[in-house]
């Protein structure tokens, strides 16, 4: 059907990316318009002026223990409850809700098939993993005028402003 409606995102996509070909479906129906249309129209925000990209990358030591840290904390503080209540109704495994880090690991926990340390191991192991991706991709797609490899601190705050006091 999408081929029909959207020739061109049904060519980019594959047939198993359902995520996508079901959003496309969407902004199709919703609009009239395929999102290649869309995704061709020329980009135009509110703002005029010339905007800087700051990016603070702390070192990834750092994020890995706040990860860590907080997936704990986060089964401390009602995780498991929730995913109880989402695993309650049954959804799709394949939705995108049934595939956020950790619900795999809580409902296995669940089910007696992994004890709480290993569901808070492996949870932390796949967040940490998606950081990286997060962090390969701000290094080598979101080009910032000026970047931090530390953790935001005052002293990066005022060399901020400094950096902006600058700027053109």
């Amino acid at each position: 059907a999408l081929a029909r409606l959207d020739p061109v995102t049904a060519e980019r996509l594959f047939d198993g990316d359902s995520q996508r070909l079901v959003r496309a479906m969407g902004v199709v129906r919703a609009t009239g318009r395929p999102i290649s249309a869309w995704q061709q129209d020329p980009h135009q925000g509110a703002f005029d002026g010339t905007a800087l990209k700051i990016a603070v990358l702390p070192p990834r030591e750092q994020i890995y223990q706040a990860i860590n840290t907080r997936f704990a904390n986060m089964m401390d503080s009602g995780a498991i409850a929730e995913v109880e209540a989402l695993a309650a109704r049954n959804l799709d495994p394949g939705l995108p809700v049934m595939k956020a880090i950790g619900v795999r690991e809580v409902i296995a926990m669940q089910k007696g098939e992994l004890d709480r340390a290993h569901a808070i191991e492996y949870a932390s192991r796949d967040s940490r993993h998606y950081a990286k991706r997060q962090l390969t991709w701000l290094r080598n797609n979101y080009n910032a005028n000026c970047s931090f490899d530390s953790q935001l601190s005052e002293r990066n705050v005022e060399e901020i402003f400094s950096y902006l006091s600058l700027a053109p």
